[in-house]
């Protein structure tokens, strides 16, 4: 509706289940860690690294700053995919 492709936009997200289904559609995705039950944090393999299909992933949204340029080189490598 508002004329812009998926693959310029993204969710900042703390559920994989959302983060994966963003992803099929297209879209940029950041996994944000600070509120995922400790378990999940520090437990399962795939929380200690970024998992597969994540764009980003940040202890904090405060933190996301400082990873934007890996979302725009995705974004543009993606804009040469046409």
């Amino acid at each position: 509706r508002e004329g812009v492709h998926a693959r310029q936009c993204v969710l900042v997200e703390d559920t994989l289940m959302n983060l994966k289904s963003a992803r099929v559609l297209g879209l940029r995705t950041v996994l944000v860690t600070q509120y995922l039950p400790l378990a999940q944090r520090v437990g399962p393999s795939t929380f200690i690294k970024r998992p597969a299909g994540i764009d980003v992933k940040v202890r904090s949204v405060k933190r996301l700053a400082g990873q934007l340029h890996r979302l725009r080189s995705r974004l543009s490598l993606a804009d040469h995919d046409d």
